[in-house]
Parts: structure tokens; C-alpha cells; sequence
């Protein structure tokens, strides 16, 4: 009787496996300190390695292609961490610059910047706004161009007559209205039809005309290529008809139309 009233009066022993569990959970908790420990020594290494040391500071600056001006500015320093310097010029702000690359190397602790140059492409003159642009062979206007006034035979230009805006920075047509353009200018000067100027009356239409400076106008249409009428206009042009022709018309698709 009196066994049985010691045992219930004190507390149950511990199992050994009980023992064992709580001196896992401590062991745990003292490895992930250790482990919060490494990672504080880890970072703060590599924080005085990025900025305190001259592991990652900018030995030189190159730059290849772009204006003197712009190689200029971007040989400036603002920042002298290999890691965390940016181009001092966007293409936002430099419309006439069509790729800016950057390439860091680590070893010679060096920048290099790559730009390219917008290629001048079309001259686009807006004759209402009498203002005008160079545009691309994307379609995209980068910078201003002198207002042109009678027969350029050597230049592409595009005279629009429509009652629109257009800025620096955006495209004058979309991709594929524009591509069609510039694919017929250049089927007619590839056939050795020197073109003085393209007009364009209305922008919606989607249609434009060939000013030559000899032979008939040509009406072609934005909407497709018209490289289905190279060989028309080939056999026209070996005829005693050209000259005396008043247009050709390939504003249909695969149709070819001409009047005297």
C-alpha cells in the first residue's frame, strides 16, 4: 500500500526517448544560430569586398561607335562599381541611337559599351506642318531633316499631305505599312527609275504615288508589296510606251493597270 502511494504522489520519470527529443530541438536551434552567424559573416564579407576594396572598381571605360559627344558622356563615372553602374543615356533620351550594350569584365575590371547609329533611311516631310524627319529603315523617325523644296533625285523622300502629328521617338507608319513602302521606293530604283519624291495625300487611305523624274507616276498601295509587277513595269519601260504613259496603277493586288 504504502509503494503504491509513493508513486502516485510524484511525477511520472521521463522516457529516454523524451530526453532525446528535447536535446534534438536544442542541438537544432544551436545549429540555425551557427548557420544565421555565417550567413551575417558572409554578407558583411561580401559588402566590404563590393565596396571597401578595389576588387570591383572600375579601371576604364570604353566605347565603341556613337557621336564623340555621346562617347563623352558615357565615359563619365557616376558610379565606380563595376557592378552597379548604369549608362549615363538612354535610348529615350538618344532616339538616333538603335542599341546600347554593355559588357562588364570582371578580370581587367573594365566597362565596354557598344552603340550603334540609326541609319538614315527616308526623309518624311510633313507639308502642312512643313517639318521633316529621318527616319530609319524600321520607319522610325530619330532626327530632325531639313524641310526639302523642289527635285531631289538621290534622296528617298516622303511627302505627307496628311493632317497628322508626328514626333521624335515613334514610328511614322506601322512596321508592315512602312516595310511595303520601302520595298516598292526600292523595286523602283532597283528597275533604274530614279524617284524625286513619294506623296502620300491622305494617311488613311493607305496609299501612296511615285513622282519619277521620267516616265509615268506610279499609285501603289501601303496595304501589300508591290514586287508582283517588277516584271510589268520591266516590259513597259523597254517599250516606245513608257514615256508616253500618264500613271501605272498597282494599287490592286497582282494587278497591273496603266493609262496614256
Amino acid at each position: 500500500m504504502s509503494e503504491k502511494r509513493k508513486l502516485s504522489l510524484g511525477s511520472e520519470p521521463r522516457s529516454p526517448r523524451y530526453r532525446s527529443s528535447e536535446a534534438g530541438r536544442r542541438s537544432g536551434k544551436f545549429k540555425l544560430f551557427l548557420y544565421c552567424i555565417l550567413l551575417g559573416l558572409i554578407a558583411a564579407g561580401a559588402i566590404y569586398l563590393i565596396w571597401f576594396t578595389p576588387a570591383f572598381q572600375i579601371q576604364a571605360i570604353e566605347v565603341n561607335g556613337g557621336t564623340p559627344a555621346q562617347q563623352e558622356i558615357l565615359k563619365q563615372k557616376k558610379s565606380n562599381n563595376l557592378l552597379f553602374w548604369k549608362p549615363p543615356i538612354s535610348q529615350k533620351e538618344y532616339p538616333q541611337i538603335a542599341k546600347l550594350e554593355v559588357k562588364r569584365n570582371f578580370f581587367e575590371r573594365k566597362i565596354t559599351v557598344n552603340l550603334e547609329e540609326r541609319q538614315k533611311e527616308i526623309i518624311w516631310c510633313l507639308e502642312k506642318a512643313q517639318q521633316c524627319f529621318w527616319v530609319d529603315k524600321t520607319g522610325f523617325a530619330f532626327t530632325p531633316a531639313p524641310f526639302t523644296t523642289g527635285t531631289l533625285v538621290e534622296v528617298k523622300v516622303v511627302k505627307d499631305y496628311s493632317d497628322r502629328e508626328v514626333k521624335i521617338g515613334e514610328n511614322i507608319l506601322s512596321p508592315k505599312y512602312f516595310q511595303n513602302l520601302k520595298a516598292t521606293i526600292d523595286l523602283l530604283i532597283g528597275l533604274n527609275l530614279p524617284v524625286n519624291e513619294v506623296r502620300i495625300e491622305n494617311i488613311d487611305y493607305k496609299e501612296a504615288v511615285a513622282d519619277l523624274s521620267s516616265g509615268p507616276d506610279i499609285y501603289f498601295s501601303l496595304l501589300f508589296d508591290s514586287g508582283f509587277a517588277k516584271d510589268v513595269i520591266k516590259k513597259l519601260k523597254a517599250s516606245n510606251e513608257w514615256n508616253a504613259l500618264r500613271y501605272v496603277d498597282l494599287r490592286v493586288e497582282n494587278r497591273a493597270y496603266y493609262s496614256q
